[in-house]
């Protein structure tokens, strides 16, 4: 879970596994034959990629997945089909007039109805399944997603602007490069905010916008419990610990990858629904 999470090397597994263990540092470097500055500089490697700030609340860390992560038997992965292979193709990138670039998916038919929509805060941007392709091509739509600066492939954003003004520039950016006048927006989660700045900077760009499972600013403490548990914990760390954003982005995006699109949507809707029955 460690390595898929937060790309830890085979070796840096096996030292989050000795500090597990209680080994210490300088036993570490003397069971491997190296020195303890080497074995230092790994761990402040690993401490970089984890977000931990010390080795105990990395070993902390690794004790909270084994004891909440049910170790199952890796499945294999399965041969790439012809239709993720030009999936991989359709992924391709924008140069900006700043020069920097910016990754964008475009899947669907090439010459067809444009869709602008937006990448997932939280859970970035999956690439479609082979029948959902065929659906998107069967409706005649074209959907371009762009990857927001920072994320992925995509060039950051420059250090003294606002991140949100950013996105707003590099989307119009997009539309009129992709020759597109008007076209309907999706914005899923906390897409939204950023969506409603896009048609109040080019109202004429927006045809309209469709919202999936879109969270509106929160404002009064009534709201906050109006939430499930899940969106209450994201609303909660984004306002008091905005430093565990990165490990609950990587952990969700690992498990969605673990159980499968499928599951995870199943999830969440039962979470749903449980939730607007006790309302009711």
């Amino acid at each position: 879970m460690l390595s898929r999470v937060f790309a830890l090397t085979g070796a840096e597994i096996a030292l989050v596994r000795a500090l597990a263990a209680g080994e210490t540092v300088r036993e570490v470097a003397r069971a491997s034959g190296r020195t303890e500055g080497t074995v230092r500089s790994q761990l402040h490697s690993i401490l970089g990629k984890t977000g931990a700030c010390s080795q105990g609340e990395l070993v902390r860390l690794a004790t909270m997945l084994l004891q909440a992560v049910a170790v199952a038997p890796a499945r294999p992965r399965p041969a790439r089909s012809p239709a993720r292979c030009v999936r991989d193709r359709q992924r391709g990138h924008v140069r900006l007039a700043d020069g920097r670039k910016l990754a964008v998916m475009q899947l669907g038919d090439p010459s067809g109805r444009p869709v602008l929509w937006l990448q997932s805060v939280l859970r970035g941007c999956y690439p479609t399944t082979k029948s959902g392709e065929q659906e998107l091509r069967r409706r005649n739509i074209r959907l371009l997603v762009p990857i927001r600066a920072g994320f992925g492939a995509s060039h950051p954003a420059p250090p003294e602007r606002d991140v949100h003004e950013v996105a707003v520039a590099d989307h119009l950016e997009i539309l009129r490069q992709a020759e597109i006048a008007s076209c309907p927006v999706v914005a899923p989660d906390f897409g939204l905010g950023l969506t409603l700045m896009l048609a109040r900077a080019a109202p004429q760009r927006v045809d309209r916008i469709v919202g999936i499972g879109c969270a509106f600013p929160i404002v009064r403490i009534e709201q906050f419990r109006r939430l499930h548990a899940t969106g209450r914990i994201w609303v909660a760390c984004a306002r008091y610990a905005p430093h565990i954003l990165p490990f609950l982005i990587r952990a969700s995006h690992a498990n969605m990858i673990r159980n499968g699109l499928a599951e995870q949507v199943r999830a969440f809707l039962s979470l749903h629904a449980s939730r607007c029955t006790r309302i009711l």
